[in-house]
């Protein structure tokens, strides 16, 4: 079953509203996302709704073409004053699909002005709510939060994910690589794009403190193993040109490296560092073990007082 077509029966004026549902199973809370039906909805209470699936579908065109029957057939269409459908159906309750492109610049140009600025009802929010001030982030309320979405009250509580139409699926290499073609480059959303400083900043206190479990590692390893070929070529030539910004830590000029933790510009790298201790001079009295004769030598394991006598040894 690709979808299925449901009816909302509104038990105290007998207005019915038609919909569907691109589903597998029956989803006995769904009441649809019209307008007019979710208004009635708040107004009547949703216990005075009856809701039933009428028909079902295989393919999205037929899903479509049985919305559109079934409107025409209850005569659900809000003009008649019979029902809750804003639109004849198969598409979607899309009121604008029939305009002109005039008519259709005109209406995004209005909408724009009339949400410009001060205009806009959001205006001003980000500062309120943005940092600490965010009520998201206060423990009090995310204790409540955690209260009110546990359990039945979680929207996705009791639905089984091997229920979903692509449960258990997997794309083929083909697709991966058509897909990854399509992300790659210039396609790629972040393309060019950089992170800020204090972006960075962020990032590395975030992660600070944190601890991967042996299990998380394990999943990582394999996710790597299981990639093709052409897919680790890409990757490594991506890290090949891939370049960081550096400060050397000995004349503290910027450079581009590879890795991100070098610490020495190429030209401090090609000096050798000095010595910071240096032997003092010093004389050992040494015996020669061939002639028998006392002679300096450079340290206390000199044996022989001449090359001759190391000859002759």
């Amino acid at each position: 079953m690709f979808g299925y077509i449901y009816k909302v029966t509104n038990m105290v004026n007998d207005k019915i509203y038609i919909g569907k549902k691109h589903s597998a199973v029956f989803l006995n809370d769904y009441y649809g996302s019209g307008l007019l039906i979710n208004r009635a909805i708040d107004k009547y209470g949703l216990e005075n709704f009856k809701l039933e699936m009428i028909d079902t579908a295989d393919s999205l065109e037929e899903l479509n073409e049985k919305e559109k029957f079934y409107i025409k057939k209850y005569d659900s269409f809000y003009k008649t004053s019979r029902g809750y459908n804003i639109a004849s159906g198969g598409d979607g309750g899309n009121l604008i699909a029939g305009w002109s492109e005039e008519r259709y610049n005109k209406y995004i140009e209005l909408k724009r002005i009339n949400n410009t600025g001060e205009k806009n009802p959001n205006y001003g929010n980000g500062e309120k709510i943005s940092g600490d001030k965010n009520p998201s982030k206060r423990k009090d309320v995310r204790k409540k939060l955690k209260v009110l979405l546990s359990g039945v009250n979680n929207p996705m509580y009791g639905r089984r994910r091997d229920l979903h139409p692509l449960y258990g699926k997997h794309h083929s290499e083909e697709t991966i690589n058509k897909i990854s073609e399509a992300l790659s480059g210039e396609n790629n959303p972040n393309y060019g794009k950089h992170h800020s400083e204090e972006t960075k900043r962020k990032i590395s206190e975030g992660n600070k403190g944190k601890v991967v479990s042996e299990e998380t590692r394990r999943k990582m390893s394999e996710s790597k193993k299981s990639l093709s070929v052409e897919a680790r070529k890409n990757i490594s030539e991506a890290a090949k040109k891939r370049r960081y910004k550096l400060i050397c830590g000995i004349c503290e000029k910027e450079f581009e490296g590879k890795i991100h933790n070098v610490t020495k510009c190429p030209e401090c790298r090609l000096i050798k560092p000095k010595s910071k201790f240096k032997m003092p001079n010093r004389e050992y009295h040494c015996k020669c073990k061939t002639c028998g004769s006392d002679f300096i030598g450079r340290s206390s394991r000199s044996f022989y007082c001449s090359d001759k006598c190391r000859k002759r040894k």
